[in-house]
């Protein structure tokens, strides 16, 4: 699976994955909460995990993480029909429980929106925020989390586990996004509303690692995930700014 060269550096595949873990969590981090020169970390992120598999794995190992067709085709029609019926539960959640409020996931992604779609404009700022997270978000993390960190997990600790781990993973680096926040005070936590929104993307990442798992490819998860973040940025752009 690994590269000779990485395999020399660690005896198993389970050890890079917690460490590629912490620095793209901690350039999430960073690129959320620290200063404005931080924020093109946010993109190097994504782009980290892009080139992950071709720098750390061997053709056989790119396969063997998904990166390859799908040997149940319909899953790149299942895939984003339940990635876009999660994004309409996460949007109906976050109103149903906290309305118009700051606790609403949904409320802080529009406020962060807005901050952009005031100088370019709302439909620029969607044809890009689409982009982003619609592409280049999408292919990145199922390239990370539900392909080279699931399938080390797995070897080390069994699929369960492996689905578990790369599930809570993925919830637990949204915490940025709506639960940890700072302002000229400092930093703040939202303690329910962000546990429930990294519970929620916790399960929208398990749902993902089904769609990988069932059709043989990470394809249907890029195309889930592509669908879910799309239709969050459709609901905030058509009926919130």
């Amino acid at each position: 699976m690994l590269r000779p060269f990485w395999s020399r550096i660690f005896a198993s595949a389970w050890p890079y994955s917690i460490v590629l873990l912490v620095v793209i969590a901690a350039m999430r981090a960073y690129a959320t909460l620290g200063p404005p020169k931080a924020a093109p970390l946010f993109l190097c992120q994504f782009l980290i995990m892009w080139l992950l598999p071709f720098v750390l794995l061997t053709r056989d190992g790119r396969q063997e993480i998904g990166i390859c067709a799908a040997s149940r085709p319909a899953w790149l029609l299942w895939g984003p029909l339940l990635g876009a019926a999660a994004a309409g539960a996460f949007v109906a959640i976050g109103f149903g429980l906290y309305g118009f409020g700051s606790d609403n996931w949904v409320i802080t992604i529009r406020d962060t929106y807005r901050q952009v779609a005031s100088p370019m404009g709302k439909w620029p700022t969607f044809a890009v925020l689409a982009f982003g997270s619609g592409i280049v978000s999408p292919i990145g993390e199922e390239f990370f989390f539900r392909g080279v960190f699931h399938f080390s997990i797995k070897r080390a600790a069994g699929g369960s586990r492996a689905t578990l781990a790369n599930a809570l993973a993925f919830g637990s680096v949204h915490l940025v996004h709506h639960g940890i926040w700072k302002d000229a005070a400092g930093l703040h936590l939202r303690l329910g509303s962000g546990l429930m929104m990294v519970l929620l993307t916790t399960g929208l990442g398990w749902l993902l690692t089904i769609c990988r798992l069932r059709s043989g490819s990470l394809w249907p998860a890029v195309l889930a995930h592509s669908a879910s973040t799309l239709f969050v940025n459709l609901t905030v752009f058509c009926f919130l700014i």
